[in-house]
């Protein structure tokens, strides 16, 4: 075997001859691939160049001979279409050539952006004397067929990590340890979904978003039982191990729901079972309480004239430091006795007013309400802690009284 031999061998061939003005290619091979000794490493890395022969001879037969300039171009058409690369070469014929000639495309123009996922068309033009037709079509070696496979599965079956992508098919993960680990590379806002599943029309059934909040849109059927905080123990009728905001059975165990709107989760000891309830604490009840809290009262205070008169409070553990408090209280104010005057009732958290006061004018007077209905709300994005909301009310004389009906704080997300 010659060394010429040892070092390419011919991927195709054909004996169709190209032609422009005088002259003419024999195309010898078209794709050429490297085939090192024995002693030599085989490495991973495609070689981002391709082998190219061919022999050009005058249009009467005879060989090229001396020094020629040769542009080299790819189409995506057998005719026409888009030029998509070009490399220019000057060769240099002797006799003894027979006008062959042995080159490396790539080597000039690099060919690491041309997608090659598409049919191939190359050119040649001599000494910018028009291009050769017909335009010769790329083709591949024997093996290289398989190039867009791995162990027969085509390159579309395949899961791509650098970009989204859409897979068909059930996926069984069976490591005995982490089996599937979502990490984000870095931070993201709380409402950020890192996990969904969807229904086929797409609404969201199920997801979990960067802080590890948990959404579910319909009934989560649990086998075990439910871990939260801790419960009572001892007994049959000891608390579940049950969070916040679900409602179970006894034993922690089925069918799991919320509340609803304005209700609390309360453990009843007497039935020993979950209760949805109206009301967390009793009027004016100042213990911490995380998520929501209400308390009523239909006791009538007598509204001072100098200092502030504290009508009912609250106490509440705000769990996130992103989520906000919603306030809302509902008072009644009446007219006991004396002429007109001004009451102003507000809601403070500590001490600190929130944008919640209401100011107005009741009295005997001709004119005058006896009575009226009020309502205070107020947002507070205070960071997460224990505090004290107090609805307060003060008069311009003595007189009158308040009537609380309800004082309520939900933390939202």
């Amino acid at each position: 075997m010659s060394k010429t031999a040892r070092i390419s061998t011919v991927a195709s061939v054909t004996a169709r001859s190209l032609a422009r003005s005088g002259w003419r290619l024999a195309v010898l091979c078209v794709l050429a691939t490297s085939m090192p000794r024995a002693s030599t490493l085989c490495y991973a890395d495609v070689p981002q160049v391709i082998a190219y022969q061919g022999r050009l001879t005058e249009d009467d037969g005879r060989a090229l001979t001396g020094d020629h300039s040769v542009a080299f171009r790819l189409y995506d058409a057998e005719s026409g279409g888009q030029r998509l690369w070009e490399e220019n070469h000057d060769l240099t014929f002797v006799p003894r050539d027979n006008g062959i000639f042995s080159i490396i495309l790539g080597n000039h123009t690099p060919l690491q952006t041309l997608n090659f996922n598409q049919p191939l068309w190359m050119s040649l033009e001599v000494d910018r004397e028009g291009e050769m037709a017909p335009r010769l079509r790329l083709t591949a070696a024997g093996y290289a067929l398989n190039t867009s496979s791995l162990e027969g599965l085509g390159s579309r079956q395949f899961l791509r990590t650098d970009t989204d992508t859409v897979a068909r098919g059930r996926m069984t993960l069976t490591q005995p340890g982490l089996a599937l680990l979502i990490q984000p590379s870095n931070a993201l806002p709380g409402g950020t979904k890192v996990l969904e599943i969807r229904e086929s029309a797409g609404a969201s059934m199920f997801s979990v978003d960067a802080r590890g909040n948990v959404r579910i849109n319909g009934d989560l059927a649990v086998a075990g039982t439910i871990s939260g905080q801790a419960g009572a123990t001892g007994g049959a009728a000891a608390q579940p191990a049950l969070g916040g905001g679900l409602s179970a059975d006894a034993s922690g165990v089925g069918l799991l729901r919320t509340c609803a709107d304005g209700q609390i989760l309360k453990w009843q000891a007497a039935s020993s079972a979950w209760t949805c309830s109206a009301d967390r604490e009793a009027a004016g009840g100042a213990s911490a309480s995380s998520g929501r809290q209400s308390a009523a009262s239909t006791s009538t205070v007598a509204i001072g004239s100098h200092d502030d008169t504290e009508l009912l409070s609250m106490t509440i553990t705000k769990s996130q430091s992103q989520s906000v408090l919603f306030v809302i209280a509902t008072v009644q104010l009446s007219q006991a006795s004396g002429g007109d005057k001004l009451i102003e009732v507000k809601l403070l958290r500590d001490g600190t007013p929130l944008d919640g006061t209401y100011r107005a004018r009741i009295g005997t007077k001709a004119g005058f309400v006896q009575e009226i209905p009020v309502t205070l709300q107020a947002w507070d994005a205070a960071p997460a802690g224990t505090y004290t909301f107090h609805l307060m009310a003060r008069a311009s004389a003595g007189g009158a009284n308040a009537t609380v009906r309800r004082l309520s704080v939900l933390e939202l997300p």
